[in-house]
């Protein structure tokens, strides 16, 4: 091996040296590596590299390590300056700081607490790559900037830097690469009024903070017609706060896609659930399926093994939310079954879908019985009775034609996919409003307006090809706040009910074009209705709460107010009936559960009042040590006298039933709040 002369080696090292800093990404790897141990992944990041960019750092990192300025520390995995790479970064710093150029600034940047040693125009080219201004535009905002800047001493304050390139960027209408420059804050007069207010920093970051976040959502998440009626003072930023606007979809498969054998149909359900993101309420007809048993005459052990399989799907698998199956009482005129068997097929699943609750595997599965009048419902009340006293998830509805209620709650029609769901809280709308009808009535078409921008969002094409769901949640909270009467109380309430929810789905409809096909209802499947107020004074705070606690998810009626069930089914079933929607009447029974006799007159009551889906509800305690279970909801076990909390209450609120510690804090004080009915009129 041949070693060089000292002299030469000397001169080859700094050569490795020099030819090493005359790369500017490698001098950037030197600076940032002054300070601290980075990675790879954390030097392509505070680089500003992208992905594509990796294997450009790879070689100047070994261009750097082959120079002996840089090491890898393989037991942390992070590369460092090596003694000589030291003493070079402390060459540069000292070289940056005395031999730059007349033209570098200090240019201080408040928001990411650092300085920048360079000059204009580098800095503001270096803005210019990151909007992506094209290279015309570009040089002509740079020239603009560095002449404002010509003569300027000192520190510079980097945002004065991207207030003059925003303006300029708007001057050659490049609004929406200024946009991205834009910053949420508050004058400095106005800091120090309230640093002075409150004399310590923490009560004045609360009040700074809480108004900073009010302009940024006035600046970047409402649209134009809420920020002009905020500014008028027509509205409060909490009224706009709470205007829910809840997107989600509901698919059906229709009949002529549905095999008609179970195992065909268990695999359709299937794919259909793990495809849930698309839609993650899937709803479908079983009545072709049925008939094909009853013709066959398969056994009964074959049908539960299939709809256990649907129901043993674990949900972190899949995608969608629910499931519900629909079941004709009787079979289509035209179809060649034998009715007592068929007959004998329903009641088979009604008995399974009970075993499924008491074995744990329901939830998300809802099973809905389609009836034309009581008499369909006749055969099967017995299995029903016996099916909802072990709290079965099983809902009743009663439909003239094509109807199917998803989770027993929000109705379609012609096997119409609902794109998207609106859910609207009137009574807290109504307190916005300041009580005033019309303002309310801008509201709704506000709602409007913000349903026609997501219904164009190219991102949201998904969404199309179905009918949007406007549910209307409080009405009777509403109409409360106007007469002071619930609308079953004094004369003219339910009129006025039906008057309001009408001139609200106008206003609602109005900013739409005419292919937007929209669905009344007066239930939704998400629980958003449940929404706490903002921060306002405190007796707006307690009447909002107050309002919010009554208002629940899938009716007309707050079933805090105790009325006779014959009162609640003819309005609630007039409602239905007026918006041609949906809703569910949860008929609440305390324990003992009815006898046959009692739920025979009970389901006879509110079927012949027109309520379109309709269930018979107690709710139930699982004691989490001892596993016992009792009915109704109870605070202590009976066996073990553990102190039981919401972990432990079932209770239904959609087709299904649920834990209550899953609904958010208002709807459980509102569920816990229900009053259990009778059938006694």
């Amino acid at each position: 091996m041949i070693r060089l002369p000292r002299r030469r080696r000397r001169s080859r090292r700094l050569a490795e040296v020099f030819e090493a800093l005359s790369d500017e990404l490698r001098l950037g790897i030197l600076t940032k590596l002054r300070d601290e141990e980075l990675s790879f992944a954390e030097l392509m990041r505070k680089l500003g590299l992208d992905r594509r960019e990796d294997s450009r750092l790879s070689y100047h990192l070994r261009k750097l390590q082959r120079s002996g300025l840089v090491e890898f520390d393989t037991r942390i995995g992070k590369y460092r300056l090596s003694k000589l790479g030291a003493e070079v970064a402390k060459w540069l710093e000292w070289l940056e700081g005395s031999g730059g150029r007349e033209s570098e600034r200090a240019i201080a940047n408040f928001s990411e607490e650092r300085v920048e040693y360079v000059d204009v125009r580098s800095y503001v080219r270096g803005l210019m790559r990151e909007l992506r201004v094209p290279a015309r535009d570009a040089r002509e905002v740079v020239d603009e900037v560095c002449a404002a800047f010509d003569g300027v001493e000192g520190l510079i304050d980097a945002q004065d830097v991207e207030e003059v390139v925003r303006a300029a960027l708007i001057r050659i209408g490049l609004r929406e690469h200024a946009r991205l420059l834009g910053r949420v804050g508050l004058p400095i007069s106005t800091l120090g009024g309230a640093v002075a207010r409150h004399g310590d920093a923490l009560g004045a970051a609360a009040e700074i903070g809480v108004r900073v976040i009010r302009c940024y959502v006035m600046r970047e998440l409402l649209s134009e017609e809420l920020v002009r009626m905020h500014l008028s003072g027509e509205v409060t930023i909490a009224g706009m706060e709470h205007l829910p606007f809840a997107p989600h979809a509901v698919t059906v498969l229709p009949p002529a896609e549905l095999p008609k054998s179970v195992s065909g149909l268990v695999g359709q359900l299937r794919l259909a659930l793990e495809r849930g993101a698309r839609a993650p309420h899937v709803t479908a007809l079983l009545t072709s399926a049925l008939a094909s048993i009853s013709g066959a005459a398969a056994s009964r052990d074959k049908l539960r093994r299939a709809l256990w399989a649907l129901c043993k799907l674990d949900v972190s698998e899949v995608s969608s939310s629910s499931l519900t199956l629909v079941a004709d009482c009787l079979p289509s005129v035209d179809a060649n079954v034998d009715l007592d068997r068929y007959v004998e097929v329903i009641i088979n699943i009604i008995r399974i879908f009970a075993e499924m609750r008491r074995r744990g595997g329901e939830r998300g599965m809802v099973l809905e019985l389609r009836f034309r009048g009581f008499k369909e419902l006749s055969p099967y009340v017995s299995a029903l009775h016996r099916a909802l006293m072990r709290h079965a998830p099983v809902t009743l509805l009663r439909a003239e034609g094509d109807e199917v209620a998803h989770c027993g709650v929000l109705i379609s029609r012609g096997h119409k996919r609902v794109s998207l769901s609106v859910a609207i809280n009137l009574p807290l709308m109504l307190l916005n409003s300041g009580l005033d009808v019309n303002l309310l009535y801008e509201k709704a078409r506000v709602v409007g307006s913000c349903l026609r921008e997501t219904l164009s969002n190219p991102k949201l094409s998904r969404l199309g090809g179905g009918s949007v769901a406007v549910s209307l949640h409080g009405l009777d909270g509403c109409v409360l706040g106007l007469t002071g009467q619930h609308v079953h109380e004094g004369r003219g309430g339910l009129s006025r009910a039906k008057r309001l929810a009408q001139e609200v789905l106008k206003a609602v409809r109005e900013p739409l074009s005419d292919e937007v096909e929209l669905v009344a209802s007066l239930g939704s499947l998400d629980y958003a209705i449940y929404r706490k107020p903002c921060l306002r004074p405190d007796a707006y705070h307690r009447v909002a709460r107050e309002v919010l606690r009554c208002v629940n998810a899938t009716s007309a009626l707050p079933y805090h107010v105790l009325m006779p069930l014959d009162v609640r089914a003819r309005v609630e079933g007039a409602l239905q009936r007026e918006l041609a929607g949906g809703g569910l009447l949860n008929v609440h029974v305390s324990e003992p559960f009815p006898s046959l006799d009692s739920f025979s007159r009970m389901v006879e009551l509110v079927a012949s009042r027109g309520v379109a889906s309709f269930t018979v509800t107690q709710d139930y305690t699982v004691c989490e040590i001892c596993g016992s279970e009792v009915n109704d909801l109870v605070a202590r076990c009976p066996r073990c006298s553990f102190h039981l909390t919401a972990a432990s209450h079932y209770g239904r609120v959609l087709g299904y039933y649920e834990r209550l510690d899953r609904l958010p804090e208002m709807g459980r004080e509102e569920y816990y709040s229900r009053r259990k009915l009778s059938v006694i009129a």
